[in-house]
């Protein structure tokens, strides 16, 4: 029995238990997600198709443990986009943009099948749709048509992704195709007034159907489709890159990590994968994922990855950036955030009086710091913990309020 004993315990620390990359975020079953955005007060929001449910868009501000629906009700959306000024527009079946003073939708460009929406600036929005590119310069209230595939009759046209370049102010608008066809690249110097095409995409590369775009720190340019191409405009030229699959989505973080959810489209492999070697290797990211359609990438309010994943929402355990928007969250300011030594807990003045108590648990949901709030701002320099992500609740009686930190 001793000898059984000893084998067993010498077998135990050779059983992996790593953790996944990703978990399921908890929704209502009646969500079918397909797109995800988060706005600046770490808001989820994310649009729902139509199929035996009333379709819409879905808000949760809690981090996804509940979601209330907020219409518009029975509408197939493909896209959301929210503006750094919070301005909300998804686009289906039209385009409507969400008027916060009265809690309802607008309906701006109807009847037109909208696949892509991209906020240039607070003020000026591009949408691509069916055979047309179309820009707002009022925050989506009102449309002009500014680009149209005027062969249409031939060769018919869904713009599907847009990419907006800080470097030179250029937009690349890329586009599948119906009824034969290769798939074109336009680009606008005059912030969306005019398109032309990249003739040297139409001259040297495979006929692919484009779905995704993204600009990398140096002003290139990634699209995906049938593989993943990149494209240098210093030079004019194309190369193709070693991953095979079908992007529907590509997320570059600051750090320069190359995202990439692909889906199932061509006969090519579906599923996550993350390139670390500015795009000449590539990692597969699967683990955890319930579904390995991935359609749509997000960063949440503190650096995490979130997929739209078939029928499923998903999101990383651990941030995917540290570069993260100042959180400011129940009447409780963190700075600075992510911290390397200390970080500093603002409390709003108006509401010190009572027993406040701060406690710190990580990831796990273990308490590693608690005590009672005796200054304002509130400091706690780690001691003898680990690096990652740590939650903070300031408790007052049975109210609690919550936020998070990065410590790296």
């Amino acid at each position: 029995m001793k000898k059984i004993v000893l084998l067993l315990l010498l077998l135990v620390p050779l059983i992996n238990y790593s953790q996944p990359f990703w978990y399921q975020v908890h929704k209502p079953d009646s969500l079918l997600p397909s797109a995800v955005a988060v706005d600046n007060n770490g808001d989820l929001y994310v649009t729902s198709y139509l199929h035996y449910n009333k379709g819409g868009v879905y808000h949760s501000n809690n981090d996804g443990q509940t979601w209330e629906f907020i219409g518009p009700e029975f509408q197939n959306f493909k896209t959301i986009d929210i503006s750094d000024n919070n301005r909300i527009l998804i686009g289906g079946n039209g385009i409507f943009v969400w008027d916060a003073t009265i809690s309802t939708w607008q309906q701006t460009l109807p009847w037109r099948d909208v696949y892509c929406i991209n906020s240039i600036s607070d003020s000026i929005y591009l949408a691509g749709a069916n055979n047309s590119i179309y820009r707002s310069n009022d925050g989506g209230d009102s449309w002009t048509r500014v680009h149209y595939n005027a062969d249409s009759s031939q060769y018919l046209e869904n713009f599907t992704s847009i990419s907006h370049s800080p470097f030179d102010n250029s937009i690349y608008v890329t586009t599948t195709t119906l009824y034969g066809g290769c798939a074109r690249v336009y680009r606008s110097l005059d912030l969306g007034l005019s398109f032309q095409l990249v003739q040297s995409w139409t001259a040297t590369m495979p006929c692919a159907g484009l779905r995704s775009s993204a600009v990398d720190s140096s002003g290139n340019i990634l699209v995906g489709g049938t593989g993943l191409y990149r494209y240098t405009p210093v030079y004019d030229s194309w190369e193709k890159l070693s991953l095979n699959n079908t992007p529907a989505d590509i997320l570059i973080t600051p750090e320069e990590k190359f995202y990439f959810g692909c889906d199932f489209i061509g006969g090519s492999p579906a599923g996550a994968y993350v390139s670390e070697d500015n795009c000449q290797t590539f990692t597969e990211i699967n683990e955890g994922l319930a579904s390995t359609f991935v359609r749509d990438l997000a960063i949440d309010q503190y650096g995490r990855l979130l997929a739209v994943a078939g029928r499923y929402l998903q999101r990383s355990y651990d941030p995917v950036t540290t570069q993260v928007k100042e959180i400011i969250q129940n009447d409780l300011t963190v700075y600075p955030n992510p911290f390397n030594d200390c970080v500093n807990l603002l409390l709003d003045e108006t509401n010190m009086t009572g027993n406040k108590v701060i406690r710190i648990i990580d990831s796990f949901g273990n308490i590693v710091h608690q005590n009672k709030v005796t200054s304002n701002p509130y400091q706690w320099c780690p001691n003898n913990v680990s690096k990652g992500l740590y939650y903070i609740l300031l408790i007052n009686g049975l109210e609690v309020s919550t936020t998070a930190i990065i410590y790296n």
